[in-house]
């Protein structure tokens, strides 16, 4: 590996810092890994590798989309990956831009990828005792890196369906109302998830066209495998969103009857108790002549009255299974 140095002119004084352009070689492949690379490192990118300037701007800044260009000495891709756990991109998906030439690849990458750094070290592991995990082809080396990349996709949607299996115990162990903002978190992430990887099939496809045309006949299993990872992170994405939605309606039916249940209790409570209102206002009002009251012991019959009543609504809704 081959660690580019650079000057760089701050108002009048001059230091030597690090980049983050990595250059790796084995036998007749040459791998070009850069993250956030800057305009002087991009130009001499161009320069050594005869880029299109069409190309050489695009891999300057971020793209917002998918994408694909073919080109007589290389094929430029334009892929993003959502990230869930390790990233350290914040919530914005991971872009990945690919040159593949005849004998280089070049990545470029505008925030940390851990799955091009482990890469990099199997990479420098193959040139130190020169086991041919990528051969000396390009080709060979995009196709381990999509590899990696749809494994880690595959990792991330796993932890996902774990959470999915987590909240559905909780959402029968009665937390019904706590899980609406835990999956409301799980939609958001799967949500995000699709939209990068519904992004990628136009790509993809058009990949495995252009790909044949390329690269040797050899490689058209490479370009279907690349297309089947890429469906299998679909469909387990598609599974987990189904599941996502089953889940959320069970947990609003649950939170439903049992929000129901509740104003049936205070309703039932409400008429019970009643009785001992309107018996209360009646005695109340300003009458020349009102039964009981005046008598031996009246308070304590109209309370007996009240009770008596209450009773009584309390066995009818008994009766009724309105409790």
């Amino acid at each position: 590996m081959v660690w580019i140095k650079k000057l760089v002119s701050i108002k009048y004084n001059v230091i030597i810092i690090l980049v983050m352009l990595k250059k790796y070689t084995y036998k007749n492949l040459t791998w070009i890994d850069a993250e956030n690379p800057s305009k002087s490192e991009v130009g001499s990118l161009m320069e050594e590798y005869d880029l299109d300037p069409a190309v050489a701007q695009e891999i300057s800044l971020p793209t917002y989309k998918p994408k694909i260009v073919r080109n007589d000495k290389y094929i430029y891709l334009v892929l993003h990956f959502p990230a869930y756990r390790h990233t350290h991109c914040g919530d914005m998906p991971q872009e990945i831009d690919f040159v593949i030439g005849s004998d280089f690849l070049i990545t470029t990458s505008y925030c940390h990828v851990d799955q091009i750094e482990n890469i990099a070290k199997i990479f420098e592991v193959q040139s130190m005792i020169e086991r041919d995990y990528f051969q000396d082809n390009p080709g060979a080396l995009f196709h381990y890196i999509m590899k990696e990349l749809y494994k880690g996709l595959s990792d991330e949607i796993d932890y996902i369906n774990d959470s999915l299996q987590t909240i559905e115990k909780k959402i029968f162990q009665g937390q019904e109302k706590q899980m609406v903002i835990a999956l409301s978190g799980v939609n958001r992430n799967l949500l995000n998830f699709r939209n990068s990887i519904d992004s990628q099939t136009e790509v993809i496809e058009d990949l495995e066209d252009i790909g044949r045309e390329f690269f040797s006949l050899s490689y058209v299993y490479n370009l279907n495998d690349i297309a089947s990872e890429h469906f299998k992170v679909q469909k387990a994405l598609e599974k987990n969103i189904s599941l996502l939605s089953e889940l959320r309606e069970t947990n609003n039916s649950l939170l439903s009857t049992k929000q129901n249940e509740i104003m049936k209790t205070l309703t039932i409570i409400t008429v019970i108790v009643m009785p001992f209102s309107i018996v209360a206002s009646m005695f109340q009002m300003g009458m020349t002549y009102a039964p009981i009251v005046g008598m031996d012991y009246d308070f304590y019959w109209v309370v007996a009255f009240e009770i008596l009543i209450a009773i009584l609504i309390f066995i009818i809704a008994r009766r009724k299974k309105w409790l």
